[in-house]
């Protein structure tokens, strides 16, 4: 997990299988200056039993899930 991470990585294919659609497309640049390009969407969570919605990044096959909600975690949080 990256605690610096602002966005929820998830693989494409969970997010297609939970119905989730992109709405657009922006740019990151990961932790080496590498910029990418990945599709952004959003989703409802249940925080403590009120529904949200959080944007989230597709990510490739081989991104594991940041579960970061779109917040600055800790390093003390873990997922």
């Amino acid at each position: 997990m990256d605690p610096e991470a602002t966005f929820t990585w998830i693989p494409q294919s969970v997010l297609e299988r939970l119905g989730v659609r992109p709405s657009e497309r922006i740019e990151f640049e990961t932790a080496g200056g590498t910029v990418i390009a990945r599709e952004v969407g959003e989703t409802p969570v249940r925080i403590g039993g009120v529904v949200h919605v959080a944007p989230v990044v597709f990510g490739d096959e081989r991104t594991p899930p940041q579960c970061c909600l779109g917040c600055h975690l800790s390093p003390e949080v873990s997922c």
